[in-house]
């Protein structure tokens, strides 16, 4: 883990994101920021990766994406399997190609329990 001002970076396996490194810290992460190429994954791959990265996210955090579609790159039907909401952001022209934002949050309707990890590498759901 590096800290450059409050941010901290974990490089780590996409679909172990859940499994946070032991000893850095208790605390949920506000946001996962992506560059994976999930349009080049198969279904089941993005789903676990999704399930992951929302596993370590405290409540209202949420999933960002890059990626070089204008289209969302997860499909709606492991969106609403995994009570994840889309929403298109920002289309970054004067990248090469184009780039589109994509941020993913958790749907009211349903959600996926984020996990404490603590120093000793146990995890418990938050809400015990």
């Amino acid at each position: 883990a590096h800290r450059q001002h409050r941010a901290q970076r974990l490089e780590q396996v996409a679909a172990a994101a859940g499994e946070v490194t032991p000893g850095v810290g208790e605390d949920l992460a506000d946001a996962v920021v992506s560059g994976l190429g999930l349009l080049a994954m198969d279904r089941a791959t993005q789903s676990v990766i999704l399930q992951a990265a929302f596993e370590c996210l405290r409540p209202g955090g949420v999933f960002v994406q890059f990626t070089y579609g204008p289209l969302s790159p997860v499909p709606e039907q492991i969106l609403s399997g995994l009570g994840i909401s889309a929403r298109r952001g920002t289309l970054v022209l004067r990248n090469v190609p184009p780039a589109t934002v994509w941020v993913f949050t958790r749907s009211r309707a349903k959600g996926i329990t984020p996990r404490t990890v603590r120093r000793d590498g146990s995890t418990k759901p938050d809400s015990d």
